[in-house]
């Protein structure tokens, strides 16, 4: 399988999803400095897409998460990392309160349907 993708261009960055170690080695050929296999139950990476020069951000959850209430928790914290990573790329410092909990939100909807 491969990393799932998706373009956030309003932010001006790529958005992966790597749902196992082998989709983590496999982008990590695209985006080389994407960092070692992850060894935790997630991870969230922010790097260079040098096919396009975007910001890109990747989520890594591991596939052995069988519980639910362990994803949802894993998938809730790789979604703050990640929107927070974002917002910080375009300069966004929160004093709204509402942008990042809707991004947060938007991402952990989007990675809890790709997990299958």
């Amino acid at each position: 399988m491969t990393a799932v993708h998706h373009k956030l261009d309003v932010y001006g960055a790529d958005l992966y999803l790597c749902r196992s170690v082998k989709e983590w080695r496999k982008l990590r050929r695209t985006v080389d400095s994407l960092g070692d296999d992850p060894t935790s139950q997630g991870a969230t990476s922010i790097d260079v897409n040098p096919t396009n020069g975007e910001y890109a951000v990747t989520i890594y959850v591991h596939p052995g998460l069988t519980d639910e209430a362990e994803r949802v928790e894993c998938v809730a914290h790789e979604a703050a990392h990640a929107a927070r990573m974002i917002l910080d790329h375009v300069g966004e410092t929160g004093r709204t309160w509402e942008t990042e909990p809707y991004l947060v939100g938007w991402i952990a909807g989007w990675v809890w349907r790709h997990l299958g």
